[in-house]
């Protein structure tokens, strides 16, 4: 029967280690007997994840024969006979404590480093290391330092992963995904070096999980990273606030600049007290902020995602939300999730359609956009073509209407004098302006009255039919006074006799005149055969009667003649503004 290969190799390591490391612990004996076979080495009472005995936190209390010094495990990885002699499942140890500075620093290591509920006492460093996989599921430690690191397989720090100081992972490449649910990293502001989990310029092949318990106190910081598939921080806690006397801003998730080629996720009780920072991040998926709670801004400045936004945060009073100039393809958010007035960031916002039951009438959108502030005409022209292409143009009209009634109200210019040689120059433009601005005041509320900045031209129709409807019986009423009389001479002449026209002479309608006066191009001869009477009697000629007299003098012939001429000038003004409407010459969008 040929010899046991790997019985061989475990009593090789036996025999070599001592050569190197005295006294060896039973830990550290499990660990050179279980590497050849690709064994578990428990160093614990058992190997239950939820026995009290492998609690990491409580590794002070553990004895020595649990103690497996780092160097030791350095020896296996970098050392060429012992790394040989190592199983391809890699190192595997659960329950022990590793003592002293654990350095792989720029080595290459063919197999997975597996440290299982582990208490690690000193720094870590995998800065440039190049392993198979790395695992560190339930362990307590104080740092991490790797940068560069390049993983083939998956980086797990989770279920229980402790870290006291800041993971670094800048530059890191991961072939499989990065693991951190239910883990805890420790780093706040007030640390020497902030930051809990640092992984700009990341490369991960698959998914990053920081979810189901996650939690972070200090900056989560994904600057420029790359992740193959989804980001899921659903039920994460982040908490990095700002805080008097530090300098850092208070950012509790960056990951501007990141490329994630699926979706993110921000929901299920997601929790985050400080910035969260997406600024020019690409998101091949959608981006859902759903049920979670934001202490501070969400910031999609620039950001581009290709999915659907979702919004329904809790306590959005608390939010602020910078959407500048990012584009989504769908938005669905709700009333509730809208943040208050003032914190709301939507100029160069781009969106194809409202979906899944958001929001999508004129009415409640612009009490969406009145929150922005300061006014900016361009959310409101989106809103307006989001509209007009789901078939609602009355209410893309209303919203450009807005548009204008804002930004009339708001626009204001104050005069700010920059430097001492420019004041002649300022003082001529500021005095220039304030002339100026008064008639440009008026000229808006009478754009604003007659036909709605535009988009309601029927306004300047409806009051040229008021004024036809004023005219009607103040015509009526002066004829039956005699102030309204014909302008051919002869019919003059027999209606001063005996009030009336001669039988041949077109009768008098003070409807068709008031229309006539009123509607510039409506020629029904009426106006061309009937005036106000321009040789009225003097005021002391006698009537038949008091009523009559009165009467006279209340629609004499000067009043309706100047009447007349107001309603003709109106006319044309409403007439040409109505046309300017219906053209969209005045329009501004």
């Amino acid at each position: 029967m040929p010899p046991d290969t790997n019985q061989g190799q475990v009593g090789e390591l036996e025999r070599l280690a001592p050569a190197r490391f005295s006294d060896l612990t039973a830990a550290e004996i499990k660990l050179l007997r279980a590497a050849p076979n690709g064994d578990l080495a428990v160093c614990g009472p058992s190997k239950e994840n939820h026995d009290p005995a492998n609690d990491p936190a409580k590794a002070d209390e553990w004895g020595k024969e649990r103690e497996i010094r780092a160097d030791l495990i350095r020896w296996l990885c970098v050392d060429r006979q012992a790394r040989e002699m190592v199983d391809p499942k890699g190192i595997l140890v659960a329950g022990a404590k590793i003592l002293g500075t654990l350095d792989l620093s720029y080595a290459r290591v063919p197999f997975g480093l597996n440290l299982w509920r582990c208490r690690l006492t000193g720094k870590t460093n995998l800065q440039a290391t190049e392993i198979a996989e790395l695992d560190f599921q339930g362990s307590w430690l104080d740092s991490i330092d790797a940068d560069s690191v390049k993983a083939k397989g998956n980086v797990l720090f989770c279920r229980g992963f402790h870290a006291t100081g800041q993971v670094r992972l800048l530059g890191a490449e991961i072939g499989g995904g990065l693991d951190c649910t239910g883990a805890t990293f420790e780093n706040p502001l007030q640390s020497e070096v902030p930051g809990a989990l640092i992984a700009d310029r990341a490369v991960v092949k698959g998914s990053v999980f920081l979810k189901d318990g996650f939690t972070a106190k200090g900056e989560v910081r994904l600057l420029n990273a790359e992740i193959g598939s989804n980001l899921d921080c659903s039920g994460g806690k982040f908490e990095s606030p700002p805080q008097t006397g530090v300098a850092a801003r208070g950012d509790a998730f960056s990951a501007d600049g990141a490329l994630v080629k699926g979706n993110i996720f921000l929901k299920q009780d997601f929790s985050a007290k400080g910035a969260v920072r997406l600024p020019a991040a690409q998101i091949w998926g959608d981006l859902t902020c759903s049920g979670g709670t934001f202490a501070g801004t969400l910031m999609l400045e620039r950001a581009s995602i290709k999915g659907t936004l979702w919004l329904d945060v809790a306590d959005a009073a608390h939010v602020s939300l910078d959407l500048i100039n990012a584009s989504v393809d769908a938005l669905v958010d709700n009333t509730k999730s809208w943040p208050a007035p003032g914190n709301l960031a939507l100029d160069g916002f781009v969106y194809r359609r409202f979906s899944a039951g958001a929001p999508n009438d004129a009415a409640s959108r612009l009490d969406w956009l009145a929150r922005q502030a300061p006014f900016v005409p361009q959310p409101y022209r989106q809103l307006a073509k989001v509209l007009r292409d789901e078939g609602d143009d009355s209410g893309a009209r209303r919203v450009l209407y807005k548009m204008e009634c804002r930004r009339n109200s708001d626009e204001g210019h104050v005069w700010k004098p920059q430097a001492t040689h420019g004041c002649i120059r300022q003082s001529i433009s500021y005095v220039s302006h304030h002339l100026k601005a008064p008639a440009v005041s008026v000229w808006n509320a009478a754009l604003r009255l007659t036909i709605g900045y535009g988009y309601y031209p029927g306004r300047a129709l409806a009051l040229l039919l008021l004024f036809v409807a004023l005219g009607w019986p103040l015509f009526r009423c002066g004829y039956f006074y005699w102030n309204i009389v014909p302008s051919e001479k002869e019919a003059y002449s027999d209606f001063k006799k005996d009030h009336r026209p001669p039988a041949h002479y077109e009768r008098f309608c003070a409807f068709v005149y008031s229309l006539e006066n009123s509607f510039p191009l409506v020629k029904l001869g009426q106006v061309d055969r009937w005036q106000p009477d321009p040789s009225p009697p003097e005021p002391h000629d006698p009537a038949k009667d008091s009523i009559r007299r009165m009467g006279r003098a209340f629609v004499s012939a000067g009043f309706l003649r100047i009447f007349r001429w107001f309603q003709i000038l109106l006319g044309w003004v409403l007439a040409t503004l109505f046309a300017a409407g219906v053209t969209g010459v005045v329009r501004k969008n």
